[in-house]
């Protein structure tokens, strides 16, 4: 999830800091975009649980990088899990 810093409805942070303290969407990655960026503004968004910041104007290859590498970091199974699941009989898993 990309979020601005700040929102009409809730700054980016506090909506940050929301989903992160809920267990049922804590594992969303979220990447703060911002227009304007000053020092310590990166360290504030890692500490409001963001994964990572980026500054407009943004190239697109890098926030694609990003947020495919923190998708994939997601995705992976935790430290001593088996990299895949068993397929079940009707393929479907819950």
């Amino acid at each position: 999830m990309a979020t601005k810093r700040i929102l009409l409805i809730m700054r980016g942070f506090t909506a940050t800091r929301r989903l992160k303290a809920d267990p049922l969407t804590s594992a969303i990655p979220v990447v703060a975009v911002t227009s304007y960026a000053m020092r310590g503004d990166e360290t504030t968004a890692l500490e409001a649980g963001c994964s990572g910041d980026v500054t407009k104007s943004i190239d697109k290859q890098f926030f694609l990088e990003t947020v495919a590498a923190l998708l994939a970091d997601a995705e992976a199974p935790p430290p001593g899990e088996p990299t895949s699941r068993p397929q079940s009989p009707t393929g479907v898993h819950p």
